[in-house]
C-alpha cells in the first residue's frame, strides 16, 4: 500500500487517512444548505416557503423542476450552476459537531 493519495489529479504524500461525512454526522450543513437554496429561490423568483420540506435526499434537478415546473433543459443547467455557486459560498458557514474538533 502506498502513502500517497490521488487528489485532484495530483499525488499527495503524507496523507494518513481520509474522512468522509455524507450524512451530517461530523459537520452540520443543513442550515447552510437551506440558506443556499433560499438565495437561489430569491434569485430565480421561485417559491422558497417549501424548501425545507423538499431539499433533502433529492437531486438539484429534481428540486428545481419541482419549484419551477416547465423549466427547459438549458434553464435547468443554469439554475444548477446558480445553486452550486450559492452552495460554495454558504459552505463556509457550516459548523462541525463536537466530536470532529478532537480529530484535528
Amino acid at each position: 500500500m502506498t502513502d500517497k493519495l490521488l487528489v485532484g489529479g495530483c499525488w499527495a504524500s503524507g496523507i494518513k487517512g481520509l474522512l468522509l461525512d455524507l450524512d451530517g454526522t461530523l459537520v452540520d450543513s443543513v442550515d447552510a444548505i437551506i440558506r443556499g437554496w433560499r438565495l437561489w429561490g430569491i434569485q430565480a423568483n421561485a417559491p422558497v416557503d417549501r424548501l425545507s420540506d423538499i431539499v433533502h435526499r433529492r437531486s438539484a434537478a429534481a428540486i428545481i423542476s419541482c419549484l419551477l415546473p416547465g423549466v427547459t433543459e438549458a434553464q435547468l443547467r443554469d439554475h444548477i450552476d446558480m445553486v452550486s455557486e450559492n452552495s460554495e459560498i454558504r459552505s463556509k458557514s457550516c459548523s462541525s459537531d463536537s466530536g470532529i474538533r478532537d480529530l484535528s
